[in-house]
């Protein structure tokens, strides 16, 4: 996607000058207004909707149609139309479904394998001779 060809841009010209470091240090500088971004963006309508903020749907949807060049639209969504285990949205739904299907273990088990390559990774490659 996009995001491999910038890269392979930014290697082109990073690598020659400060090396394979300064590839892992500019890439992340880069992407960094990414994370801006996705801080702005909004909930999905669907979401808002089935978390019970009917409210925030609404207006999404009117912004979508007017971005999308449609117009104003006029749209009324209800409360009542949302399940009632729809509206229970959050971590304690997650853990309650790891819980009854008896998988927490091996989440935890993924998730602290995922940190410690990550933490190995950066620890190794700063410690590498320069």
């Amino acid at each position: 996607g996009v995001g491999v060809s910038i890269s392979g841009a930014i290697a082109y010209f990073v690598m020659e000058p400060y090396g394979w470091r300064g590839l892992v240090l500019s890439v992340p500088i880069v992407f960094s207004p990414c994370i801006i971004f996705l801080a702005c963006m909004r909930e999905s309508p669907r979401f808002d909707y089935y978390s019970g903020k009917v409210e925030e749907a609404e207006k999404t949807i009117k912004q979508l149609y007017k971005l999308n060049g449609k117009g104003e639209v006029e749209i009324k969504l209800t409360e009542a139309d949302v399940p009632e285990a729809a509206q229970d949205v959050g971590v304690a739904t997650t853990y309650r479904i790891l819980q009854e299907t008896n998988n927490i273990k091996n989440t935890v088990f993924i998730i602290l394998l995922g940190i410690s390559a990550y933490f190995c990774y950066y620890f190794y490659a700063y410690i590498m001779p320069r």
